[in-house]
């Protein structure tokens, strides 16, 4: 029998919790090798940069990842609604640094 703190725990969890998208991604070889999407869109060579040893003549994961996450947070920018002062997600650049 679950307690009154298990149930309303679990009940709030599946109001706020929906998977909204879904994707696979599949690497081969490592950080020197490629990856691709289960729709095909996303097929690349990976590559280490040469200030960590690689041979730098692909994107690095890292690239991918700062992309990504700079991307998520120009769209974040719209939950905000920063278009009230004239901010559209077309007008912001962010700049991320991976370390």
């Amino acid at each position: 029998m679950k307690t009154q703190e298990e149930t309303t725990l679990t009940t709030y969890s599946n109001r706020i919790v929906s998977t909204q998208y879904s994707t696979k991604v599949t690497p081969t070889g490592g950080r020197h090798g490629r990856i691709r999407s289960e729709d095909g869109l996303l097929h690349m060579k990976l590559a280490l940069p040469r200030q960590r040893g690689g041979r730098g003549d692909a994107t690095s994961p890292e690239q991918l990842f700062a992309g990504g996450y700079a991307a998520s947070c120009i769209q974040l920018s719209s939950f905000f609604r920063l278009s009230v002062v004239g901010l559209t997600p077309s007008r912001i650049r962010i700049r991320r640094q991976i370390l």
